[in-house]
C-alpha cells in the first residue's frame, strides 16, 4: 500500500454526461461546518470535518472559502488530509489544495480551475506531477474520502423524489474528471444520535452508495450497498 493512496469512499464514475440540474445558492453560514464519524463493519476509523471559514471574492468572484480535515485509521493504514478549497455560490470549484500523510508519507496538492480546465500540480514520494486536465460544465470538487465536498454538492442542487441526479466533478487524488450519477428513490425517516430527521434516500450508481440527504441538501448519511462501509453525520 505503500506510495498509494488508500481510499475508503472511492468515487469515480461514469465520463462524458453534463448536469441535468439547475444549481442554488449556497446557504453557508461562515463560522459554521461539520463532522462525518466512518465506521467499518461497526468499528470507528476516524472522522471528517469541514468548517466554511469565510465568505469574500476570489479572482472576482463571490466565493465560499473552506477548511477540510480528515483523520482516519484502520488495519495497515493511517490517513490525515489537511485541505483548503474555494467554492463559488452555486458550489463550482475555484481552488483545491491539500497537504496529505498517508502511512507516514507525505503528499501535497494544489489546483486551480478554470472554465473548461483545471490545473494541477501535486507532489507524492514516487513522483511529481504538472497537469492541465479538460473538465465539464460546472464542475465540482469531489475528491476521495473528502465527504464534506458531497455535503457542499447536495446543498447546490435541486431534487425531490423520482429525480435523476447528474454532475461533473474533478477529484484530484487520481487526476480525474468523471459524472456523479443517482436516483432519489424516497423520503424516509432517519435516527442520527437522538434526532429523528425525513430526509430522501438515494441510489447512486456511479459512485455505488446509498446517500440520506434532506430536502434542504444536508448529508446525513452515506453507505456502501453491502452496508461494510457507514459514514454519518455526527450529532
Amino acid at each position: 500500500m505503500k506510495k498509494r493512496w488508500i481510499i475508503l469512499v472511492f468515487l469515480i464514475g461514469c465520463l462524458g454526461q453534463t448536469p441535468s440540474l439547475e444549481f442554488r445558492e449556497l446557504s453557508l453560514t461562515p463560522g459554521t461546518g461539520e463532522t462525518y464519524e466512518f465506521y467499518q463493519e461497526g468499528v470507528l476509523l476516524g472522522t471528517s470535518s469541514y468548517t466554511v471559514e469565510k465568505k469574500d471574492t476570489y479572482e472576482g468572484v463571490d466565493a465560499f472559502f473552506i477548511h477540510e480535515k480528515v483523520d482516519l485509521q484502520g488495519s495497515g493504514y493511517t490517513i490525515s488530509i489537511d485541505a483548503s478549497y474555494i467554492v463559488d455560490t452555486t458550489g463550482l470549484a475555484l481552488y483545491y489544495e491539500f497537504s496529505a500523510t498517508v502511512n507516514g508519507e507525505t503528499q501535497t496538492m494544489e489546483a486551480e480551475f478554470g472554465e473548461t480546465h483545471v490545473h494541477e500540480v501535486a507532489h507524492r514520494p514516487d513522483k511529481d506531477f504538472d497537469k492541465e486536465i479538460r473538465i465539464g460544465e460546472h464542475t465540482f470538487t469531489l475528491d476521495n474520502n473528502m465527504i464534506g465536498q458531497w455535503d457542499i454538492i447536495f446543498s447546490a442542487l435541486h431534487f425531490t423524489e423520482g429525480d435523476t441526479i447528474v454532475a461533473n466533478a474533478y477529484a484530484a487524488q487520481p487526476m480525474t474528471t468523471f459524472t456523479i450519477k443517482g436516483t432519489v428513490l424516497e423520503e424516509v425517516q432517519l435516527s442520527v444520535g437522538e434526532k429523528v430527521y425525513t430526509c430522501y434516500k438515494m441510489d447512486f450508481s456511479t459512485p455505488p452508495y446509498y446517500m440520506y440527504v434532506t430536502a434542504q441538501g444536508q448529508l446525513l448519511k452515506l453507505e456502501t450497498k453491502d452496508g461494510k462501509l457507514i459514514i454519518i453525520l455526527k450529532q
